[in-house]
């Protein structure tokens, strides 16, 4: 088990120019290669094949398949290009082949990620500014820099947890001076929006509206039926951008059988 991609690097060697395998590995069964890592491991051994299109194929399957891609994915689970440790963020700056076998940008990928939590130090932070956010970190006094790190590492060890986007943007925004709003304006990558549409149907409808929501609102990541009166459906969506979550708003109201519909956005986990 786990020998596909391995496989198929030693069948080339002896002379096989044609393989089966399938983005993200899905199949009728399982066990199928997964092209994503089948094309990457064949061009960091010297094969030339073009894999900056690898990142936008694979978010189009998992759209239209349903299928979400774990975060601990090989080649393009968002853990990929993650690091926590301080120690990671200082390498990461001088020379990111220390810790990254091929770069972001030769899949289509722009984002490397800074994980804050009890290990980091002023590197992190400054990685993570640099990388994330549009702000001159060159004009920011050093000490103001180690007193958010200090923050980072305090709330990490109160609460035994990462520091999530939405805290480390709340710290931010004390230390520097800033509203919070005119930091996350200042994102250079675009977070994902996480949110919970609540819809009340008529009577007889609940299935064929869960089923449709389903069939036709691909980002819908969860749909459970809710016992209680003001609700039948709580709808998971998570997308790029309000104008979709709207959209996916309006294209539930319009299915037969449904009465209404609130959504609420989420912001800050715990």
């Amino acid at each position: 088990l786990g020998m596909a991609v391995q496989g198929c690097w030693e069948a080339y060697k002896e002379g096989v120019r044609i393989f089966n395998t399938s983005v993200l590995g899905l199949g009728e069964r399982a066990g199928i290669t997964p092209f994503e890592q089948w094309a990457v491991y064949f061009k960091i051994n010297g094969i030339d094949i073009n894999t900056k299109g690898i990142n936008e194929i694979c978010n189009l399957v998992m759209k239209y398949s349903g299928v979400r891609i774990a975060p601990h994915t090989p080649i393009i689970g968002l853990n990929v290009f993650s690091h926590k440790a301080g120690v990671h963020a200082r390498k990461i700056i001088i020379d990111p082949s220390t810790y990254e076998p091929f770069e972001p940008e030769s899949i289509g990928r722009r984002d490397r990620r800074v994980i804050l939590s009890h290990l980091s130090g002023k590197s992190s932070i400054l990685l993570k500014l640099r990388m994330e956010y549009d702000i001159d970190v060159e004009s920011i006094p050093g000490n103001i820099i180690r007193s958010i790190a200090e923050k980072v590492r305090e709330y990490s060890l109160k609460w035994c947890s990462d520091v999530s986007t939405e805290e480390f943007e709340k710290i931010l925004s004390k230390e520097l001076g800033m509203s919070t709003e005119d930091i996350i304006s200042r994102r250079r990558v675009v977070k994902p929006i996480s949110a919970i549409i609540l819809v009340k149907v008529e009577p007889d409808h609940l299935a064929d509206v869960g089923k449709t929501i389903r069939k036709n609102i691909r980002e819908a990541v969860d749909i459970s039926e809710v016992l209680g009166k003001d609700i039948d459906l709580k709808v998971s969506i998570v997308t790029s951008s309000l104008n979709l979550l709207n959209k996916y708003a309006d294209k539930i109201r319009s299915i037969k059988g449904v009465k209404e519909t609130a959504t609420y956005i989420e912001t800050c986990k715990y």
